[in-house]
Formats: C-alpha cells, structure tokens, sequence
C-alpha cells in the first residue's frame, strides 16, 4: 500500500512538474509572440512609409511634368498672341478709333 502511495505521490509530483514546465513554455510562447507582433508592426510601418515615400516623390513628379507642360503652353500661347498682335495692331487700332469716332457722333 505504502508503494502505492509513493507512486501516486510521484506521478503527482511529475504532473505538476508537467503543469510548471507547460506553463513556463506558455509564458515564453506568449513574450515571443509580442516581440513577433512588435516586429511586425514596425516592419508594417516601415514599408508603409516606403510606399508612401515612394507615391509622394511619383506624384511630386507627375505634378512638375504637368506644371512644366503648362507653363510651356503659355508661354506658346502667349508668343502666338503677341505675334498675332503685332500682326494686326494698326489695323485694330483704326477699327477702334473709327467705333469711338461713330459712337461719339452718334450721341
């Protein structure tokens, strides 16, 4: 009987043995896990602020090409103007005199 005991002792004492080690090995799992995610995380966010650096610096592109684009359209048609002006300059000028002119006597 007293044989029966010590067994029933022992295989207590390694269950609990078992128990202990589970729980240690649950805790360990469990701090890993938490470094796994905060590694996670900030490697999540360092290549999110790649993207984001990368999409901005495309954008920043996109907008001096079209900016650039624009000016040089305005400047084309700014010089067509003034060649078109200078083209017709006298022959507006009359035109316009001539209107004075009429609405000033028609009055």
């Amino acid at each position: 009987m007293n044989e029966l005991v010590r067994k029933i002792i022992e295989l207590d004492k390694d269950g609990q043995e078992q128990i202990r080690s589970l729980e240690k090995e649950k805790a360990e799992l469990s701090d890993q896990i938490k470094k796994m995610r905060a590694t996670l995380t900030q490697k999540t966010k360092e290549e999110t602020d790649a993207i984001i650096v990368s999409i901005k610096e495309q954008l920043d592109l996109d907008y001096q090409t079209r900016l650039h684009k624009a000016q040089e359209d305005a400047q084309r048609q700014e010089n067509s103007n003034a060649i078109l002006f200078e083209a017709h300059k006298v022959e507006w000028l009359d035109e316009l005199v001539k209107f004075c002119l009429e609405t000033e006597a028609s009055q």
